[in-house]
């Protein structure tokens, strides 16, 4: 994602942002992902994430992913203005 609807927060080699810095990140974008873990991690633990959508905390990718499969996240981005284009192609194939 890109733009006003959402980015990925990494920290990068300077480290983390101040928390003033994240709070502008979360209230200039929909949606925000942080990358969560410590680079002694393994790889799979560097993949969690923590992940905002209006500046409120969701959790990690976990629970998007379990929102994502039970219909709840597309009602989440319908709140925030966000269209799915997963909608548009389960429409194209539903009139296949």
């Amino acid at each position: 994602m890109s733009g006003s609807l959402g980015r990925t927060a990494g920290s990068g080699a300077g480290g983390g942002g101040s928390a003033e810095q994240l709070d502008g990140l979360m209230k200039k974008d929909k949606v925000v992902v942080f990358p969560q873990g410590d680079s002694g991690a393994t790889p799979v633990r560097l993949q969690q994430r923590r992940v905002y959508l209006n500046g409120e905390f969701v959790r990690g990718c976990d629970i998007l992913l379990q929102m994502h499969q039970n219909g709840d996240l597309v009602e989440e981005q319908k709140k925030l203005g966000i269209h799915s284009a997963l909608l548009d192609e389960k429409k194209d194939q539903d009139s296949k």
